[in-house]
């Protein structure tokens, strides 16, 4: 099946990169980049599972297209569902890996992290976070 053809192309990608971030425009392998990106795509569309008690999101519920076998496959390797957090970022220094992008990332403390999707390097830089959500001062560490 080809569902089960792009999957060990993805376990591939992981064993090489050691996560399986793969942009959605991969040079190297496009087929993979958008089968990873319509992977979460279809997840995204499942419906959600709540607990009645406390209202929060437990789980999705499985269709066709992304089963519970598919489901249980992928977060087996470590898929992640959203990758929002992995973004171009065209002023980034420095080449990313074969296929890659530059991304950028924050976290709560307002430090900013440069990731690389292909390799999944990330250097830190610190700074203070503007009301627009943007980095005002940054500094290397």
């Amino acid at each position: 099946e080809q569902w089960d053809t792009m999957y060990e192309r993805l376990k591939l990608y992981k064993e090489k990169y050691g996560h399986c971030l793969v942009p959605k425009r991969y040079a190297v392998d496009p087929k993979l980049g958008t089968w990873v990106e319509t992977q979460r795509v279809q997840y995204k569309k499942l419906p959600r599972l709540f607990d009645p008690v406390t209202g929060l999101e437990t789980g999705v519920q499985p269709n066709k297209r992304l089963n519970a076998e598919r489901l249980q496959k992928l977060e087996a390797i470590g898929f992640v569902w959203s990758a929002k957090h992995v973004r171009k970022n065209a002023n980034n220094a420095g080449a990313a890996a074969p296929g890659g992008t530059k991304g950028r990332r924050r976290n709560s403390g307002g430090s900013v992290e440069t990731v690389d999707s292909s390799t999944g390097v990330g250097a830190m830089e610190f700074g203070v976070a503007d009301p627009n959500n943007g980095i005002a001062e940054t500094q290397q560490p």
